[in-house]
C-alpha cells in the first residue's frame, strides 16, 4: 500500500515538472483580430480562450494573458507586440488547443498544443521558441 502511494506521488510529481503552471500574475494583454477565421461558434459553446505567453522558459519573464475568441486569427495588441512578438518562450491555454504560428496572419509553420508547454522542448529542436506571431484558438 505504502509503495503504490509512493509511486502515485511520484507520478503526479513528475507530471507537474512535464508540464508547469500558468502564472497567475501575468499582466492582461490587448488582444488584436485579424480576421475571424470561422463564424461557426454554437450557442452555449464557449466563445473564447485564455492564452497565456510569457518570455522567459518555465512561465518566467513577462507574461501576458490573452482573452483569444474561438475561430479569429490573433496576435498581440499594439502596445505590447514589439516586446512580445518573437519573443514568447512558454504558452499556456487552459487546456483548450491552440494553434500557434510563426507568421503574423495564421498561416505557414505551426504548433498546436492544449497543454503548458515550454517551446524550448517544441519539436523541431525548439524550432517555435522565441518564434510565434500568430495563434488560433
Amino acid at each position: 500500500m505504502q509503495f503504490q502511494t509512493l509511486t502515485t506521488l511520484l507520478a503526479l510529481a513528475a507530471s507537474a515538472l512535464a508540464h508547469p503552471a500558468a502564472p497567475s500574475a501575468a499582466q492582461t494583454g490587448e488582444v488584436q483580430l485579424l480576421y475571424p477565421v470561422s463564424d461557426a461558434v454554437k450557442p452555449g459553446a464557449q466563445t473564447a480562450v485564455q492564452v497565456t505567453l510569457c518570455t522567459g522558459l518555465d512561465f518566467g519573464g513577462t507574461c501576458y494573458k490573452y482573452l483569444t475568441p474561438i475561430g479569429y486569427c490573433s496576435t498581440f495588441g499594439a502596445n505590447e507586440f514589439s516586446r512580445m512578438n518573437d519573443r514568447a518562450s512558454s504558452i499556456a491555454t487552459d487546456g483548450d488547443a491552440c494553434t500557434f504560428f510563426k507568421a503574423i496572419n495564421c498561416q505557414g509553420d505551426h504548433i498546436t498544443s492544449n497543454l503548458n508547454y515550454d517551446l524550448n522542448d517544441s519539436p523541431p529542436g525548439g524550432a517555435f521558441n522565441r518564434a510565434i506571431s500568430s495563434w488560433l484558438c
